[in-house]
């Protein structure tokens, strides 16, 4: 019994590093995404100068595009942890079906949010 306690245990441990290492990772990269919004425009002699297209319907595809990025990152870290689950779950019947309604339900909600 002390070895099933000590499994749960290690389990534990596991998936709180997991976490830990993917949140690092994201806030890590997260800049990285940011700073490759920037444009430069050099000073050329005879080159056009560029307006910005600031309207309604551009911020609206740019909140699109925004929000199916953020849910690619979501869906993914929810698959990989469905994934986890079901692998860790060795048998158990249990916890074999919550991995896979994590993992069903990642792909459910990034096929709804496709078909928007």
């Amino acid at each position: 019994m002390n070895f099933f306690k000590n499994n749960y245990q290690i389990k534990s441990n596991f998936f709180k590093k997991a976490f830990i290492v993917f949140f690092i990772i994201l806030i890590v990269t997260i800049p990285a995404f940011v700073f490759a919004q920037v444009t430069i425009n050099p000073n050329l002699p005879g080159a056009k100068i560029q307006t910005s297209n600031n309207n309604p319907c551009t911020s609206i595809i740019n909140f699109y595009w925004f929000a199916i990025f953020i849910s690619g990152i979501l869906a993914f870290g929810a698959i990989v942890y469905g994934g986890i689950k079901y692998q860790l779950a060795a048998g158990n019947p249990s916890g074999e079906s919550e991995g896979k309604k994590w993992i069903t339900g990642a792909l459910e909600g990034l096929l709804l949010l496709f078909s928007a």
